[in-house]
């Protein structure tokens, strides 16, 4: 994991640190994500795989709603959002930043959330930050 700076314990100021072109795996993941869009609480990161892109939503705010399916009260979750046919106003454009920030805004206002369903507590956290050219 050449580059990877690992953390057993996440915290905000941790999860705040993440930047557009950091890579990131979550707890037990073999591969990263690349982080697509920030805002205040929430970060979203993308992974190509055989064609098809995946996502996962990073919540900035430890749960405080106590424990449901993979969510636990007190860490902090990724996963995809609520949506049930999907966010039709952003199709998941994932390269378009205009269209990035509006998706994260959505959730900043409490128009979507992460889903219980899926989303998955972050137990630890491997960050390769991006490289700045100057």
């Amino acid at each position: 994991m050449k580059g990877y700076v690992s953390y057993t314990e996440v915290t905000k100021a941790i999860l705040d640190s993440l930047q557009v072109g950091d890579l990131v795996k979550v707890s037990d993941w073999k591969k990263p994500m690349e982080i697509k869009g920030v805002s205040e609480n929430y970060a979203v990161m993308v992974q190509k795989n055989f064609g098809d892109t995946y996502y996962s939503v990073i919540e900035k705010k430890p749960r405080t709603a106590g424990q449901h399916n993979a969510m636990r009260q007190g860490f902090f979750h990724c996963g995809k959002d609520d949506y049930i046919f999907g966010a039709t106003e952003f199709k998941y454009r994932f390269d378009d930043v205009e269209a990035v920030t509006s998706y994260l805004a959505e959730f900043e206002k409490g128009e979507t959330h992460l889903s219980e369903r899926t989303a998955i507590t972050i137990s630890q956290l491997q960050v390769k930050h991006r490289t700045v050219k100057k």
